[in-house]
Parts: C-alpha cells; sequence; structure tokens
C-alpha cells in the first residue's frame, strides 16, 4: 500500500514507484526509448496516442527520451502494458521485451506484482536516482 513514508521514499531516492501491490494498478506509464532514432519513434507514439485521446508528455533523456501517461484514475498494469505494446507493434517501434537490443521499454515493467514490492520500474516525475 501508498503511504506518505512509500512517496517521501520515492522523492528521497530510497525506492521507485510503480505498481500499487495491493491493487496491481497504476498511475503512470512511461515509454523509454534510447536508440539512434528514438524521438521519431516516440514522436510517432505520441501522435497516435493522442489519436485515443490518450495525453502524453514527451521529455528528452540522455540517450533518447521518455514518453509520459499519466492516468487519471489508476488502471490495471497488465492492460496498461497491452494497450501501449499493441500500439508499438501496430507502428512497427521496435520493442526491447521482444529481444532487440534496441527498442522501447514500457513501464511498469510489471503486470503484476508480489505484497510489498513496488516493481521493476522507470524513475518517476520529481524523483532522485537511488542510492543503492
Amino acid at each position: 500500500m501508498f503511504t506518505n513514508q512509500t512517496v517521501l521514499g520515492h522523492l528521497e531516492g530510497e525506492i521507485t514507484l510503480a505498481i500499487n501491490p495491493s491493487t496491481q494498478q497504476c498511475k503512470w506509464v512511461a515509454i523509454d526509448a534510447d536508440y539512434r532514432h528514438a524521438m521519431k519513434d516516440l514522436l510517432k507514439l505520441q501522435f497516435y496516442l493522442s489519436q485515443d485521446w490518450v495525453a502524453s508528455a514527451l521529455e528528452m533523456s540522455k540517450q533518447g527520451g521518455h514518453l509520459w501517461i499519466f492516468l487519471v484514475t489508476p488502471l490495471p498494469a497488465s492492460e496498461c502494458r497491452i494497450y501501449v505494446h499493441d500500439l508499438a507493434r501496430r507502428l512497427g517501434a521496435p520493442l526491447k521485451d521482444a529481444g532487440l537490443a534496441d527498442g522501447i521499454e514500457v513501464f511498469p515493467k510489471h503486470d503484476a506484482i508480489a505484497p510489498g514490492d513496488f516493481g521493476n520500474a522507470i524513475l518517476g516525475p520529481l524523483g532522485i536516482p537511488s542510492r543503492c
């Protein structure tokens, strides 16, 4: 369960939040692309997300970019991942999950997690890199 202490831990770089283990839902999805033509694929994904009335925010990263989707209400992580993977496949964007060396990664990376875990996630907004 997310608590004030959990959020504080995220902001202090102790943990990285992704999925609420009590509901298996997430409040955001991030598409991470760190390869040569990453921005081209992210812009294409952003355009087609907008066609589905899904707002997103694009940011540059050291080697490419991140496309953030902030949800109004939490949704099952598995459904969010299916939606983004399906869209990427339809647009021909490479998927790292498909065994490619270069491609997009979808975060959260898990459909579900065990109680007490937070999953393998990209560093969310306002977070700082983990001290581990």
